[in-house]
């Protein structure tokens, strides 16, 4: 019998032009994706595939402009990847955000992505219908997957506790820093004011509210501090009428929308620490995206203890209760810890180990 050669198609849906985390490891993943390999590659969307990023002129690319396209992602995934993964002699699919084709696609070698648990875990981040849609995809792909990469530790034991059996077919793949994001001339920091900087969507999850009432107690007690929020999109009521009243009031509140990533470097740069109080992350780009600008204060949550074994510069603080307290404590632990000191990895975290460990999962290599 004469074997095929190998032929991997990747859903490359997240290049849509949008900056999002899961655009922005697909977009990483793709860019440095090895020249020279034993198996052929395609992108797939269902429509233009868009990035900032130069994307290697070895990988071929698809936009399948059938009708179906229109139709939402997930399900044009599972009309049209299984036909066109026979007409193009594909042996392997890698689903990048969740989704595999569940009907039909036996051809296939399939692996499938798991970021997070978020539809389960904090269902009001998601309406109705998306979540009830993601959990029956997220739970049909985790049964039709040959191999099922998790992006840390902490999202493999969620899956693991909410499939409710162990998963060996699931590995663990740490994502790497953004190319776009390694400083390279560091800002002076100003030593009259400390600087904080938010990462992430206004949702429930993030924890962007309590942070702000904290921020603002912290605020009336010294003026020494400000602080800049970055976000993209926003949902779930976070910032109610009554909050922003004294956030309007508070000009060392900040807020950047869908800005450049220069202009995001510039200010992981001018920083002195990045502060991610979410309740629930399935990796926390933004914290890797420090390393080398600014130090990183994190909630004291299991993918963040994880995520400390690896980066120094990185320090956990518990973000829940009250305001008033916890304004005094982080006032307090601002204070006592060197406010220049910068996070660093030692290389860890890169996207060219990332590569290698998901074609090994693969079995690719």
């Amino acid at each position: 019998m004469i074997s095929l050669q190998k032929h991997l198609l990747i859903d490359a849906r997240p290049l849509n032009g949008r900056k999002t985390g899961i655009t922005r490891y697909v977009e990483e993943f793709v860019s440095i994706w090895p020249k020279e390999t034993n198996f052929k590659t395609t992108l797939i969307s269902n429509a233009p595939i868009q990035s900032s990023l130069l994307l290697p002129s070895n990988i071929n690319y698809i936009h399948d402009d059938h009708w179906s396209s229109l139709l939402p992602g997930t399900l044009w995934l599972n009309l049209r990847i299984p036909k066109i993964s026979r007409q193009i002699k594909a042996t392997h699919f890698l689903g990048t955000q969740y989704a595999l084709p569940i009907w039909g696609g036996q051809h296939l070698i399939k692996t499938v992505f798991i970021h997070d648990i978020t539809f389960h875990l904090f269902p009001s981040s998601l309406k109705f219908w998306p979540r009830i849609f993601l959990k029956f995809i997220v739970n049909k792909s985790i049964q039709k997957a040959d191999r099922i990469i998790c992006i840390s530790q902490s999202v493999l034991n969620d899956l693991e506790f909410y499939i409710g059996h162990s998963l060996p077919n699931a590995k663990v793949c740490y994502l790497g820093r953004s190319s776009q994001l390694i400083p390279t001339n560091l800002r002076t920091k100003s030593s009259e004011k400390i600087r904080l900087l938010l990462v992430g969507s206004i949702e429930p999850r993030k924890n962007i509210r309590q942070m702000l009432r904290i921020f603002l107690r912290m605020y009336h007690i010294s003026r020494e501090i400000e602080l800049d929020i970055v976000h993209g999109d926003s949902w779930g009521k976070v910032i109610d009428s009554d909050l922003k009243k004294e956030i309007d009031k508070t000009p060392s509140i900040k807020f950047h929308h869908k800005i450049s990533d220069s202009l995001l470097k510039e200010l992981y740069s001018s920083a002195n620490f990045l502060i991610m109080p979410s309740l629930y992350e399935g990796f926390g780009i933004p914290v890797i995206e420090a390393i080398g600008h600014c130090s990183v204060i994190a909630n004291d949550i299991p993918v963040f203890r994880e995520l400390s074994e690896h980066i120094s510069g990185m320090h956990l603080f518990n973000f829940e209760g009250s305001p008033e307290k916890k304004a005094e404590e982080l006032l307090q632990f601002l204070r006592s810890v060197n406010i220049y000191e910068i996070a660093d990895d030692k290389g860890y975290f890169t996207y060219n180990k990332f590569i290698t460990s998901v074609c090994d999962s693969m079995n690719l290599t």
